[in-house]
């Protein structure tokens, strides 16, 4: 089996690594082959359709920016990554689109750190799109986080909510669910 995907041009070298290094290293972790050309085209192959998956979705990951720290932990059964076009929630204007970045950025990182560190997730800004990558559960609650920035909320409804999914995931803890 085999899924084809493209990424940018200027992340190939970083999906390549240093004398193939990453291009191994994701091989080996996902138990796939990549083949990737200089257009930015890579195909994924491998016998067994959850590591395509898997891998796939790593691959993507490089293409939106994350390292290869971040993308292995797509290896992980409920780990998942979640792409926001930028452009299909605010339209096609680019002074649009960097407001919004700047937005989900927050002055100094602050406002993307807050997110990542209440939903322990990792998030990424690339291009038109925010990804993000964590448990499916703590992607979600980024991805909320980030939907109320979008739609215009004051910061004090971010870091509210965020609050409450924190003390959620505390409890959670606490009760060993």
């Amino acid at each position: 089996m085999e899924d084809t995907l493209r990424i940018p041009k200027s992340k190939i070298g970083i999906l390549i690594g240093q004398k193939g290094s990453t291009r191994r290293d994701l091989e080996k972790t996902f138990g796939v082959t990549l083949s990737i050309d200089e257009e930015g085209s890579v195909i994924v192959s491998s016998e067994d359709g959850f590591a395509l998956w898997q891998a796939t979705k790593a691959v993507k990951g490089i293409g939106r920016g994350f390292n290869i720290d971040a993308v292995k932990k797509l290896k992980k059964e409920d780990y998942d990554l979640i792409v926001i076009n930028l452009e299909s929630v605010v339209g096609h204007k680019s002074k649009d689109i960097e407001r919004y970045k700047g937005r989900v950025i927050g002055q100094g990182g602050k406002t993307k750190k807050y997110i990542e560190t209440a939903t322990n997730t990792e998030i990424c800004l690339s291009g038109k799109t925010v990804s993000i990558i964590g448990n499916s559960a703590d992607a979600h609650h980024a991805k909320e986080a980030i939907g109320i920035i979008i739609d215009g909320a004051e910061i004090k409804t971010l870091y509210s909510y965020l609050y409450k999914v924190r003390k959620e995931q505390e409890e959670s803890e606490l009760l060993g669910i």
